[in-house]
C-alpha cells in the first residue's frame, strides 16, 4: 500500500484576493489575472489583466476554484495574479510533482465541494485543503502514474471530440434534409422579424441591482454551453437603464454577435440585453421560435453570418447583416412539424453522447483511483 501524508506536508496554499477593479483591464496589458469563471480543460482563459496584482500564482502550481457553483474544479497553473474565488497549491518540487498532484486534486473535486457545504459562501478553505490526504509514492513513481493518466486522458479526449462530432454530423444531415426542400420559399430574416441591438446603461455598476423586482439583466454567462433557451439571470438592472438598453420578452430569439459568434437562444424570460446580443422577435406571428432556433444554428446561416462578417478583425453581427439573412421558412405548421422531428433527434444525440461521456469518466476514475491506490 503506498504511504500517505496530508497535502499540507508537502505542498503550500496561496488564496487569492481580487485587486481594486481600477487595476484591471480586458486590454491584455499587465499581468494576466484569473478568476473562477475563466477555467478551459487545462490551462486557464485569461481575459483579463491587472496592473497591481495581489496573489499570484505560478507555473508549476494547481489552481482550485474555492467558491460557488465551480467550487472544487481543478486546472494547471500559468503565471498569473489569482482572485478571490481561486486557490494556488504549490507542491515542493524535491517531494511532490505537479502533474502528479493535478491528478490528484481532480479526484477530490466533489469531497471539496461537499465539505464547503454549510460554510459562508460555500467556500474552500485553506485548512479543507492542506488537511487532504494524498498518497505519496517516490518522485518516479508519481510521474509515472500522471504520465498514464495524461495517456488515458488524451484518449478520453480524442474519443469523446470523434463521438461529438459524428452526432453533431448527423444532426447536421437531417437539418439539412428537413431544410431543404425545393418548394419552400427563402425569405431575408428583416422581411419577416424584427431584428434590434441591444446596449448598455454605463456605468453598468450603477444600474445594477438586489432588488428581486429588478429587471433580469442579460448576459453572455446566462447562456449555458450547448443549451436552447434562457430561462435565468445572474444580475438584475434597476428600471431607469431600460432607456438605455434593449428590451427582450419570453420567446424572442437571441444572437451572440461576439464570443460565440452567431449562437441562437430563445428566451424563457423578460429582461434587458447588452449590446452583445441581437435579439429577434416575430411581430408577425409568421415563424416558430423552435424552428427558427434550428435554422439559425444551422450551417447554412452560419455561412452566410461568416461571410458577411469576413474581413473584420473581430467576427462581430450588426442588424444589417442579420436583417439581410435568407432561410427557408415554409408554412407555420409546417415549421412546427419540422422543429418537433428536430428537437427529437437533437435531444436522442444528446442522450447517447452523454451515456458515452458517462461511461467514459467512470472508466478515467477508475483508472486513477486504481493507480493512486484511493478511494475517488
Amino acid at each position: 500500500m503506498t504511504p500517505t501524508c496530508q497535502l499540507g506536508d508537502i505542498a503550500s496554499v496561496v488564496m487569492g484576493q481580487a485587486p481594486p477593479g481600477s487595476d484591471c483591464n480586458k486590454e491584455g496589458r499587465g499581468e494576466p489575472f484569473v478568476k473562477a469563471g475563466e477555467f478551459s480543460a487545462d490551462k486557464p482563459i485569461v481575459r483579463e489583466w491587472t496592473t497591481n496584482p495581489l496573489k499570484r500564482a505560478k507555473n508549476g502550481d494547481v489552481l482550485v476554484c474555492v467558491v460557488g457553483a465551480t467550487a472544487g474544479k481543478v486546472n494547471l497553473a500559468i503565471d498569473c495574479a489569482i482572485g478571490r474565488s481561486v486557490a494556488a497549491v504549490r507542491p515542493l518540487p524535491q517531494r511532490l510533482d505537479t502533474n502528479y498532484l493535478h491528478h490528484f486534486l481532480r479526484t477530490k473535486t466533489m469531497v471539496l465541494r461537499h465539505g464547503s457545504q454549510g460554510l459562508a459562501q460555500g467556500v474552500i478553505t485553506r485548512e479543507m485543503l492542506l488537511s487532504l490526504n494524498i498518497p505519496l509514492p517516490p518522485l518516479e513513481e508519481q510521474r509515472r502514474i500522471a504520465a498514464i493518466l495524461d495517456k488515458a486522458n488524451n484518449i478520453h479526449a480524442l474519443a469523446a471530440g470523434k463521438a461529438k462530432s459524428s452526432a453533431a454530423a448527423l444532426y447536421r444531415s437531417l437539418l439539412t434534409q428537413e431544410l431543404d426542400q425545393p418548394e419552400v420559399e427563402w425569405v431575408q430574416l428583416g422581411d419577416v422579424l424584427e431584428i434590434a441591438r441591444g446596449g448598455s446603461p454605463r456605468p453598468i455598476q450603477a444600474y445594477l441591482t438586489d432588488d428581486p423586482d429588478g429587471i433580469n439583466w442579460i448576459m453572455i454567462g446566462d447562456a449555458g454551453v450547448g443549451e436552447k433557451y434562457i430561462a435565468n439571470t445572474a444580475k438584475k438592472i434597476r428600471a431607469e437603464g431600460l432607456s438605455k438598453t434593449g428590451v427582450v420578452k419570453e420567446g424572442d430569439l437571441l444572437l451572440s454577435n461576439s464570443m460565440s459568434f452567431g449562437r441562437p437562444y430563445i428566451m424563457k424570460t423578460n429582461g434587458a440585453i447588452h449590446d452583445g446580443w441581437i435579439v429577434l422577435r416575430d411581430a408577425h406571428a409568421m415563424c416558430s421560435s423552435d424552428y427558427l432556433y434550428h435554422v439559425l444554428g444551422s450551417p447554412m446561416c452560419y455561412a452566410q453570418f461568416a461571410r458577411a462578417a469576413a474581413g473584420a478583425t473581430v467576427k462581430n453581427l450588426n442588424t444589417s447583416i442579420v436583417s439581410s439573412i435568407e432561410i427557408p421558412l415554409p408554412p407555420l405548421e409546417s415549421q412546427v412539424e419540422i422543429a418537433a422531428r428536430l428537437d427529437a433527434v437533437e435531444l436522442h444525440v444528446g442522450r447517447k453522447f452523454a451515456l458515452f461521456a458517462q461511461v467514459s469518466e467512470q472508466l478515467k476514475s477508475s483508472l486513477t483511483g486504481s493507480l493512486m491506490q484511493v478511494a475517488v
